[in-house]
C-alpha cells in the first residue's frame, strides 16, 4: 500500500523525537535493574517513548496532535500516513496501560521485570517503524 502523505522532519518533529529518545534511554537503564522494583517505571518510560515517536510522525505529517496517552488511538491516526503501521497494533495495545498503571497504586498490579522487557521491545519496534518513515 502506498503512503497517503509524506512526513517531513522539522523542529517540532525533532523535539518529539528527542523526548522519545530520553524516555527510551531511561527505559533501557531501568530495564537493567535487578528485580521488579523499577519495572513499572521502565514500562512507563517505554510507553512514553512510543507515544512521543508516534506524535513525532503525526507532527511530521502536519496532523493535529491529540492529547492522549492511548497508543492505539495514535496508531489509528498514523495509519492514515502509512497503513503498514497497523502491524504494530499489538505493541501499542501492550504499552497503552503503562501510561497510568505503573504511576498510580489503584490502577492494577504493578508490572514485573518480564513485562518491562516486553514493553521495551514493543517501544523499540514502534520507534524503529516511525524513524523509517521520518
Amino acid at each position: 500500500m502506498e503512503r497517503k502523505s509524506i512526513p517531513r522532519r522539522n523542529d517540532l518533529v525533532e523535539a518529539w523525537l528527542r523526548q522519545s529518545d530520553v524516555d527510551m534511554e531511561a527505559a533501557v537503564v531501568l530495564s537493567q535493574m535487578k528485580g521488579d522494583t523499577l519495572a513499572g517505571v521502565c514500562c512507563y518510560h517505554a510507553q512514553q517513548a512510543a507515544e512521543k515517536a508516534l506524535k513525532a510522525l503525526l507532527a511530521g505529517a502536519s496532523r493535529n496532535l491529540e492529547k492522549t496517552h492511548d497508543l492505539i488511538r495514535l496508531l489509528d491516526l498514523c495509519e492514515d500516513i502509512d497503513p503498514r503501521l497497523r502491524a504494530l497494533f499489538n505493541d501499542a495495545a501492550l504499552l497503552t496501560p503503562f501510561a497510568t498503571q505503573s504511576r498510580y497504586p489503584d490502577m492494577g498490579p504493578q508490572p514485573n521485570a518480564d513485562q518491562a522487557r516486553d514493553a521495551l521491545d514493543a517501544a523499540m519496534k514502534i520507534r524503529a517503524a516511525v524513524k523509517i518513515l521520518l
